[in-house]
């Protein structure tokens, strides 16, 4: 019997892995990484206390409510190409928090990046499963998931080092060159749309 598309090992599948996974630290980071810069923020824009609690929340939420919609979109779209339109928006979304002028419109941004990354995720770990046999899938999402709970769990350390030394403005800019590298990296492998086929 011929190997289905994803009972297959396609050959880029551990430099799909690293990009995929990427991918994830970088939507996880972001769950943490502005906690620390939350002070200085909030000096910045001259907002209050309970507006400058969203900025962390309202990206929380974005990404809870919203993740089966990207799923949706993954399918409509193709899991590679919902997979690069998400780390594009993304990254744009997070250059424009960090060229927010108030608390509005970093929270508006915020909203987008979480959007952003609802269609980013979805496409990113189905593209991890179709590029690994059954038989390495669980070592492979294991490495993908939890690498990103690993940034996640030093996010506050690298925002209070980029506050310190940089701005909490660059907590987002540096989302912009690792969305790029990504998003170009995901365009050169042409992971494998994993997506069932549609009768």
């Amino acid at each position: 019997v011929r190997p289905t598309m994803t009972e297959s090992a396609d050959p880029r599948r551990w430099w799909i892995l690293f990009i995929m996974t990427g991918s994830l630290s970088m939507i996880f980071i972001d769950t943490t990484i502005v906690t620390v810069a939350l002070p200085s923020m909030q000096h910045a824009l001259g907002v209050t206390q309970s507006m400058i609690d969203w900025v962390v929340i309202v990206y929380i939420l974005v990404l809870a409510s919203l993740m089966a919609l990207g799923g949706h979109l993954g399918d409509r779209l193709g899991k590679p190409r919902a997979f690069v339109a998400g780390t594009i928006a993304f990254g744009i979304a997070s250059i424009l928090c960090g060229l927010a002028w108030d608390g509005t419109s970093l929270i508006v941004f915020r909203i987008l990046q979480g959007m952003a990354a609802v269609i980013m995720q979805p496409a990113s770990s189905a593209l991890v499963i179709g590029a690994f046999p059954p038989g390495e899938r669980g070592r492979a999402m294991a490495a993908y998931a939890g690498t990103a709970l690993l940034f996640m769990t030093i996010g506050p350390v690298v925002g209070g080092l980029i506050t310190e030394y940089l701005s909490w403005r660059y907590c987002f800019f540096v989302n912009g060159p690792v969305s790029i590298a990504v998003a170009v990296a995901a365009i050169l492998l042409r992971p494998r749309d994993a997506s069932p086929a549609r009768e």
